[in-house]
């Protein structure tokens, strides 16, 4: 019977937190999921405006031509890691993403919408998770993570990486419930081995965190069946071989595989250089996690805003009480196995956070922990006060959310398209209905906005591979000079010819008399020109 207390919240003798009526508690949790699911899927063709983040515009082309081609920009067929730039980037998005895309093609929407997806399951699950504890935190917990900014915002747009927070939590939860349900560890195991195709940094810290989890969660509890335990670590060695041999192959131990069936590349450059194991190097990516963890900014719009931070900027006092709160009942021994497994992020991020230069989405696993540590500090709150504190602890959040709501419709619209452009995909859409013989994209050389082109125009991926010529096949980042109709220049080349059509972007608008005295009509919207010959 002991062993029980570890699974409460609260013993008899202590305050119980109510949201509301055990009644209303489901309509509650309807209207939360209501709330959760709209910020995530309402405008999402639109919002964010303007043009496609140059990442999800490539992973979204990778879907393509997967789809169209069964290999990606570089011809591998069916990569376990796709090449992209050429030092590489996640697959499992753009894998996901190809269903979507064969039913409404290549698009804003569609590149979108199966992260989008993933943010609604994830609160689904988020809210399985902390039931383990009581209903009524569930839906505390569960109503903080519908409206945090940071899971929002994530939601919205298709960077790879941003699929661990889903996948991470799934195959915890599954572990958790693998103590009364054995077919739950099996897909436990393949859950875990999902998450090493969402994100390369966390590699190195994967097996320490699912040992930490397993012996926290059959602490006290009866082992897995033999067959059981062996079946699951079978499946996540399987699924990680292939990017074990990614490594050695990346490492010049093994040559590049490539089949009809799977490939497992040699990149043109390995990203191992991100890791930073020097003291300097150390002190240097702790003063950065430091910085924006507790701004809850790291400059970078597609992930946080200065107005609102990740979690509301007032939401780190909640945080704090959290990790205190449940750090004494870990002393005490009276912690369950969620905060104690919860507990395991924050460590773990602070080692992932010594090792890379970080920032919100490199870091992305330890949001949910954080936002599970402040539904426990407003918990505090509540069982040092009353029920009023809670309700205005719930009030303040919800102001803060419609604020928040407000400003992303609007003026966060305006920063992204200030950040990554806008008018591109209509002028790609102006040129397919015109007469020319050639692209001249003039933005320079080194930019990686030729993602974009691949994407709006769905340039024939067997006509990229045969025609692009790179830069620098040394560069982690190669940047085409050209590849069929379309190259690629600093400056507009001359002499002008009329035969050809050229792109400007709004750095480059100087010119505009010299193309109109060539002869050529403009057409612009937004960042872009397009120069052509009516």
């Amino acid at each position: 019977m002991g062993q029980k207390y570890s699974f409460c919240i609260y013993n008899q003798n202590r305050k119980k937190m109510k949201i509301g009526n055990r009644k209303h508690l489901n309509l509650i949790l309807v209207i939360i999921f209501a709330i959760g699911f709209l910020m995530r899927l309402v405008l999402l063709g639109s919002v964010p405006g303007g043009d496609l983040n140059q990442d999800e515009a490539l992973g979204g082309y990778e879907a393509y031509s997967l789809l169209k081609y069964h290999h990606d920009s570089r011809g591998f067929f069916y990569p376990v890691y796709l090449t992209a730039w050429g030092s590489g980037m996640s697959a499992l998005m753009s894998y996901l993403e190809i269903p979507v895309i064969s039913v409404l093609g290549l698009s804003k929407l569609s590149v979108r919408l199966p992260q989008a997806a993933i943010g609604c399951l994830t609160l689904v699950l988020y809210y399985l998770f902390c039931k383990e504890e009581s209903k009524s935190f569930s839906i505390l917990a569960v109503f903080l993570l519908a409206i945090s900014p940071w899971h929002i915002m994530m939601s919205r747009w298709g960077l790879d990486c941003n699929l661990l927070p889903f996948f991470l939590l799934s195959a915890t939860y599954c572990m958790r419930k693998a103590i009364k349900y054995r077919r739950y560890l099996i897909i436990s195991g393949f859950l875990y081995g999902l998450c090493l195709y969402c994100y390369a940094s966390a590699w190195i810290l994967m097996p320490f965190f699912i040992l930490a989890t397993s012996i926290i969660n059959y602490r006290d509890e009866k082992f897995p069946e033999r067959r059981d335990l062996c079946f699951a670590v079978l499946i996540l060695l399987f699924m990680a071989f292939p990017l074990l041999l990614f490594v050695l192959i990346n490492l010049h131990l093994f040559p590049q595989i490539s089949t009809r069936f799977i490939s497992i590349p040699r990149l043109p450059a390995f990203r191992n250089g991100e890791f930073h194991l020097s003291v300097s190097g150390i002190v240097n990516n702790l003063k950065s996690l430091f910085r924006w963890t507790v701004l809850q900014n790291d400059d970078l719009i597609s992930n946080s805003t200065k107005e609102f931070g990740i979690y509301y900027h007032f939401s780190i006092i909640f945080v704090l009480m959290g990790i205190l709160s449940v750090s004494d009942r870990i002393k005490k021994h009276a912690a369950n196995k969620n905060e104690m497994i919860m507990m395991i992020f924050p460590a773990f991020a602070l080692i992932h956070g010594m090792l890379i230069n970080s920032n919100v989405n490199k870091m992305n696993f330890v949001h949910i922990p954080v936002i599970y540590f402040c539904a426990k500090g407003i918990q505090v709150v509540y069982k040092k006060t009353s029920q009023k504190v809670l309700y205005c602890c719930i009030a303040l959040y919800t102001a803060a959310f419609l604020m928040f709501s407000v400003f992303y419709f609007t003026d966060y619209n305006e920063l992204w398209s200030q950040k990554y452009g806008s008018g591109l995909l209509e002028i790609s859409e102006h040129i397919k209905t015109l007469q020319y013989e050639n692209v001249n994209v003039c933005w320079g050389v080194w930019d990686s906005r030729y993602a974009l082109l691949l994407n709006y125009f769905e340039v024939p991926t067997d006509e990229y591979v045969k025609t692009v010529v790179f830069d620098d096949l040394n560069n982690p980042f190669q940047h085409p000079v050209s590849f069929g109709i379309f190259e690629f220049y600093d400056e507009v080349p001359t002499p002008v010819t009329t035969k050809d059509v050229f792109i400007l972007d709004k750095r480059t608008k100087e010119t505009k008399m010299t193309m109109l005295e060539a002869g050529l009509s403009e057409y612009c919207v937004g960042d872009y020109s397009v120069f052509y010959k009516k």
